[in-house]
């Protein structure tokens, strides 16, 4: 099933820039308040997923699609905009340079309702009383990727050489809270070298020597990020399958 994230861009129709501009004028809140500001989540996107929304009071936010309990990112944007009209419940997001916009059906203190297409397909964002962490992860070097059912399985080949993550923890939620910062990082499994550099964002550089048997060997590095208050931490593995000689 689609992700949500990607549905919008899709079906919803998009709004004019004068649109926008518009809606700054006398007529707009000085801040885009009740009752939209917060941190909502869907699960009606099923299989296991789930898109979550962050409204800032400051106009900002965050969306992105993923595991329910966000082990995993599937696709993330962060907003340089929106605006809310309370009056007729339109809510107005710039979003990967795009301009779009989306009615709320209904609304109360603990949900809301969204009719996001063409097709009669609603959505229910129910509110999140307490923040989520998870990681943005991008690879580069002698890496190959497969997706393997809900997992992300990463493959280097049975000769030595290295790969690279950058890795960003993100926090969703529409308050301010300190960044997560990484606290440490951990070898599991068949040894491997490695190396870490930066807090946030991090790079995780790997170094791998040859595996001259017929069986595949695992490595697994356990990256623990923390916010400097302790209120939000993550624990987040990237496992790395080095593939057999013969």
């Amino acid at each position: 099933m689609k992700k949500i994230i990607s549905y919008v861009l899709l079906m919803v129709t998009m709004v004019p820039m004068a649109t926008v501009l518009t809606s700054c004028g006398d007529d707009e809140p000085e801040t885009p308040n009740s009752p939209i500001v917060g941190t909502w989540r869907s699960n009606d996107v099923g299989e296991g997923w789930s898109t979550w929304v962050v409204f800032r009071e400051d106009g900002t936010g965050l969306m992105a699609d993923g595991k329910i309990d966000l082990s995993r990112l599937d696709d993330f944007g962060e907003f340089v905009s929106y605006t809310y009209n309370e009056e007729d419940q339109t809510v107005h997001v710039n979003l990967y340079d795009e301009d779009w916009s989306f009615q709320l059906q209904s609304i109360t203190d603990d949900y809301f309702i969204t009719d996001l297409g063409d097709d009669d397909a609603y959505f229910r964002f129910t509110r999140q009383t307490s923040p989520q962490a998870s990681a943005l992860i991008e690879t580069s070097g002698q890496i190959s990727k497969e997706r393997v059912g809900e997992h992300i399985k990463y493959y280097v080949e049975s000769h030595s050489g290295s790969c690279y993550f950058d890795i960003t923890p993100v926090i969703f939620w529409h308050e301010n809270l300190p960044p997560l910062t990484l606290k440490s990082a951990t070898a599991k499994y068949d040894p491997i070298e490695f190396d870490v550099t930066g807090d946030n964002s991090c790079t995780l550089s790997v170094y791998y020597s040859a595996n001259h048997t017929s069986i595949e060997k695992r490595s697994t590095i356990e990256l623990r990020f923390a916010n400097a208050d302790n209120s939000v931490s993550l624990i987040y593995p990237i496992t790395i399958h080095q593939k057999p000689a013969y």
